[in-house]
């Protein structure tokens, strides 16, 4: 029986994770979005799977094709299928720049700057915080599309070996990172899909 038991336990939460007595959510951002109409990528979802998850493997994955490809839609899959996979999860949105998109997790990881502190300072701290996370983690970086933004914060990203990192993007040439093109769907895919989004049109 509990009663007059002298057990007590913390507060917790659906998805919270807790090192020691700090807290940090199993979702460090919201979810993505969720494409309902998939059609076409299914090899391509278990060959990003299988890219990140061999061992000895580059954890860190560009998936790059031309503008409106579906580069997002698959991504966004990905995380969705393999997310109970992952200790951790976040995707953030490249506006302005990698470094910029990263800073977003400080607040989740419960994270405060010194207002003297600089960028790079904070980022510092950031990429401690983040390594200390159980393993394996998944972050995704959407719409990472800059050359020289990414050559300026590839050593940030590779300092995160517990990680297994997707960026979005155009590039489509850096030889640093692996690579999965995407390319697009078959007419008779590409067909499908446009009928399942607009099922008031003719078929002629």
């Amino acid at each position: 029986s509990l009663v007059n038991s002298t057990i007590s336990s913390k507060a917790v939460h659906i998805g919270d994770v807790y090192y020691g007595e700090h807290k940090i959510p199993r979702h460090l951002t919201p979810d993505p979005f969720f494409p309902e109409v998939f059609l076409g990528r299914e090899q391509e979802l278990k060959a990003i799977h299988d890219k990140l998850f061999t061992p000895g493997g580059n954890l860190l994955l560009l998936v790059n094709g031309e503008g409106g490809v579906g580069k997002t839609s698959l991504t966004a899959k990905y995380y969705r299928t393999y997310a109970d996979q992952y200790a951790h999860l976040a995707w953030v949105l490249s506006e302005k720049n990698i470094a910029g998109a990263l800073l977003q997790l400080a607040i989740p990881l419960g994270l405060s700057f010194d207002e003297k502190m600089d960028g790079s300072e904070r980022i510092k701290l950031l990429l401690q915080a983040l390594t200390n996370l159980h393993e394996p983690c998944l972050l995704v970086i959407d719409n990472a599309n800059e050359i020289s933004d990414l050559e300026a914060n590839y050593q940030r990203l590779r300092q995160l070996p517990n990680f297994h990192l997707l960026l979005t993007t155009r590039i489509t040439n850096f030889e640093q990172a692996d690579t999965h093109r995407i390319e697009g769907l078959p007419e008779d895919k590409a067909l499908e899909l446009f009928h399942k989004h607009y099922p008031q049109f003719q078929p002629q």
